[in-house]
């Protein structure tokens, strides 16, 4: 269990399977990995129950209402193989550009878990560029590619869905 805002962390010795988000819960870089690996992002009230029952209680009808998408990663992992959800990337090409506001290395990570093909740069081969806010769209960048602010790569995280690209232009 990963404790998480309001000054709470935690140490981490493997990825956690549940996170405490308070009720004001902010999106971090953090509860956004746990999405990806299909983490619980459960309230603080889930501790409070289990403790109170004396045994861990079932994390399900604890879950954070900010992040949709962690009960949508969870079931991808878990269907069988040939009923598995695509990931929602899946197939995709993302290129992420130099100056995006947030750690570049962790855009590119929280793209592949999401299955797609990530790189650093380099528009002429991409479906999407990722760029920051009020970027020129590159001229090498195929007419049909995406071009979108880093928020659509976060967006699409946090409900685990791509996002449409139009709602997220530079």
């Amino acid at each position: 269990v990963l404790l998480e805002g309001d000054g709470g962390a935690a140490a981490e010795a493997r990825p956690p399977t549940h996170i405490v988000v308070g009720v004001n819960a902010k999106r971090t870089l953090k509860a956004l990995a746990g999405i990806t690996r299909g983490a619980f992002l459960v309230t603080p009230e889930w501790c409070t129950a289990s403790a109170l029952a004396g045994v861990w209680l079932d994390p399900c009808s604890f879950e954070s209402a900010r992040f949709p998408g962690a009960a949508r990663s969870r079931a991808a992992r878990l269907c069988p193989s040939k009923l598995r959800v695509r990931d929602p990337l899946a197939g995709m090409r993302v290129a992420v550009a130099a100056g995006v506001s947030r750690p570049r290395a962790m855009l590119l990570k929280l793209a592949r878990a999401l299955g797609a093909e990530a790189y650093a740069g380099g528009a002429a081969r991409c479906d999407v560029f990722v760029a920051q806010r009020g970027a020129a769209r590159p001229p090498a960048l195929p007419v049909a590619a995406g071009f979108v602010e880093e928020e659509w790569l976060l967006h699409s995280v946090e409900t685990y869905q791509k996002a449409p690209f139009e709602a997220f232009a530079p």
